[in-house]
C-alpha cells in the first residue's frame, strides 16, 4: 500500500522534518517550485530589502520622495526575513558571510527593526512602526527563550528522576524517566 496523494510531498513542512528528506528542496527551492523552499524565499527576500535600503542611505530626500518610509517597509521586511530565518533554521549566512546561529539572527532581525522603527517615526507611517514593534518584540521574547533554554540545559540531567522497580514485580520496566510533559513541549525542533 502506497499513499500517492500529490500533498504527500510537502507533510515535512508540518512535521518540521524537511531538513531529513532527499532532494534538499526546502533550502535550494523557490517559490514557484512544486516542492517550495523555505531558505532561498527567505534569503532573497532579506537580500532584496538590505540592497534596497543600501541603495537609498546613498541618496538624498530631495532626490527619492517618501525615503524614511521606503527605509522603513526595506528594514521591516529584513527584519522578519531575518527574524523567520532565525527560528527555522540552526544557522544560516548573510551575503556569504560565516555561518550565523539563530541567536545571531535574531541580533541582526533586532537591528533591521530598530531602524525601521526610526524611520517609521520620522516619516510618521505608524503602520511601520507597530509592525516594526512587534517584530522587535518577538525577536526580544525568542532570544529570552533561548537563553532559558540554555540555562535549563546545564541542569537538565538533574531534572530527571529515575525509579528502579522493587525486584520480582512482573510486567514493570526495568527503569522509567520522569520528565513533565511541558519540559518536553519546551523543546526546540531540531535541536539547535
Amino acid at each position: 500500500m502506497e499513499d500517492a496523494q500529490l500533498a504527500a510531498a510537502v507533510w515535512s513542512y508540518d512535521r518540521r522534518d524537511f531538513g531529513t528528506q532527499p532532494g534538499g528542496q526546502y533550502g535550494t527551492g523557490t517559490c514557484n517550485a512544486q516542492l517550495f523552499g523555505v531558505y532561498r524565499p527567505l534569503a532573497t527576500a532579506r537580500w532584496s530589502a538590505d540592497n534596497a535600503i543600501e541603495n537609498l542611505d546613498d541618496w538624498t530626500d530631495e532626490e527619492v520622495p517618501n525615503r524614511q518610509a521606503l527605509i522603513a517597509t526595506a528594514a521591516t521586511y529584513t527584519g522578519f526575513s531575518l527574524l523567520e530565518m532565525g527560528m527555522l533554521m540552526c544557522s544560516a549566512a548573510i551575503d556569504v558571510g560565516p555561518e550565523l546561529q539563530s541567536a545571531e539572527l535574531f541580533r541582526e532581525a533586532e537591528k533591521r527593526f530598530d531602524r525601521a522603527i526610526a524611520e517609521a517615526t520620522t516619516s510618521n507611517r505608524t503602520d511601520l512602526r507597530n509592525a516594526a514593534t512587534a517584530g522587535r518584540a518577538r525577536v526580544r521574547a525568542l532570544s529570552r527563550e533561548q537563553e532559558r533554554r540554555r540555562g535549563r540545559r546545564a541542569s537538565d540531567t538533574s531534572r530527571l528522576r529515575f525509579q528502579r522497580p522493587r525486584r520480582g514485580r512482573v510486567g514493570e520496566p526495568a527503569m522509567e524517566s520522569r520528565v513533565p510533559f511541558r519540559e518536553l513541549q519546551s523543546v526546540p525542533h531540531g535541536g539547535c
